[in-house]
């Protein structure tokens, strides 16, 4: 579980100088945080399984877009406060980016018309997904062994 805040100029997560707040509950993580429980408002809460996004891509080349762009949106936010850069995480791979982002409800509302990603978005969907997930387990077994 990681504690994250969208401050309206920016979103990151909450760490410490070992690096990002990891806890295996939330009274954990407040302790670790060291915040009063009550100090905390807590909007709505989100969980991506990105190992099923990611086998759904690798098993038929699909994945819900919005999924995708919500998981790409956390992990860029993470890549952030641990690089302490404002890149986007793979930056690089905007073109994929767009493509998911497409797919998505709001783009009509931006005026993006929906594209199909390639086999080439798939791909670089898949590497994404992949160091995300790696990103993410370097996070948690340094904030757990702390």
């Amino acid at each position: 579980m990681f504690l994250w805040e969208s401050s309206g100029v920016s979103d990151f997560f909450w760490s410490n100088k070992q690096g990002v707040l990891v806890a295996e509950d939330w009274p954990a993580l407040m302790s670790s945080a060291d915040l009063p429980a009550g100090g905390v408002r807590i909007g709505d809460q989100s969980f991506f399984n990105v190992d099923a996004a990611l086998r759904s891509l690798r098993e038929s080349s699909s994945v819900d877009p919005e999924l995708m762009i919500d998981i790409w949106n956390l992990l860029t936010d993470l890549y952030r406060t641990l690089s302490g850069s404002n890149a986007r995480f793979h930056a690089g791979l905007s073109d994929t980016y767009d493509a998911y982002f497409s797919r998505c409800e709001v783009a009509d509302f931006v005026g993006i018309q929906p594209g199909t990603p390639s086999s080439l978005d798939v791909k670089n969907a898949i590497k994404v997904l992949e160091d995300g997930a790696t990103m993410i387990a370097g996070v948690t077994r340094q904030g757990l062994d702390q």
